[in-house]
């Protein structure tokens, strides 16, 4: 079976860095009022949450596809 191709392998590579970005922007929203007491019921804190589960996601699916590039580039050698 084939790997992902170079147009599949680019985009979840985009979708990773993007969720990055994302977090990163989050992370520093969050950051901005971590002191109240009540942070836990704050929409920094859900936004940060979600955009932690997006980068989680999407990292995963880089790493998959990686993983799936190597094992086609493995067998076709064989």
């Amino acid at each position: 079976k084939a790997g992902p191709s170079q147009d599949e392998l680019t985009q979840l590579s985009a979708s990773l860095k993007k969720a990055e970005v994302a977090l990163a922007e989050a992370r520093r929203a969050y950051d901005k009022v971590a002191w109240r007491n009540d942070i836990g019921m704050t929409s920094q804190a859900a936004d940060l949450q979600a955009a932690t589960i997006d980068y989680e996601s999407a990292k995963a699916a880089y790493a998959e596809s990686l993983a799936a590039a190597d094992n086609s580039e493995l067998q076709s050698t064989i």
